[in-house]
């Protein structure tokens, strides 16, 4: 079942690898060089990762033909890509904790006082997903150490 669920990487990238990577799809941030003379720091690498993951993500977006008949068969190929990339059940679970983490943050971040009641809808449901997903995890951890 779920025998190694961590996501440390045999080679994890650097923060000018990400960088690199930014560049070459056109999307690198603009750094002040009074700050960053010799480039990015590991201490950015996690904010280029951001930067990486929402250009992904937009570029899926704009390939994705929204509100046609194909729209799904868009959403499965790049399901399918990104299935074979993760490969094992139990990373890819904690690939899609994380990212259900992410999207609870950003749902529920709002310049109003009161949300729409749509967001705070769903801030709960992306919340109640979170929970349910890590339990299950929790309890496929257990059986697999049994």
């Amino acid at each position: 079942m779920l025998e190694n669920v961590s996501i440390s990487s045999e080679h994890p990238v650097s923060a000018d690898q990400v960088y690199r990577a930014l560049v070459a799809l056109g999307a690198e941030p603009v750094t002040d060089p009074l700050l960053r003379p010799e480039g990015p720091l590991e201490e950015d690498r996690l904010h280029l990762l951001g930067s990486l993951l929402a250009t992904t993500e937009l570029e899926i977006t704009a390939a994705t033909r929204l509100a046609e008949a194909e729209e799904i068969e868009d959403v499965l190929d790049t399901l399918l890509g990104w299935s074979s990339q993760v490969g094992d059940p139990g990373l890819a679970a904690n690939v899609l904790t994380n990212r259900l983490q992410r999207t609870a943050i950003q749902v529920s971040e709002s310049d109003e006082d009161q949300p729409p009641l749509g967001r705070d809808a769903a801030f709960a449901a992306v919340t109640t997903a979170v929970y349910a997903l890590r339990a299950q995890l929790a309890v496929e951890q257990e059986e697999s150490e049994e």
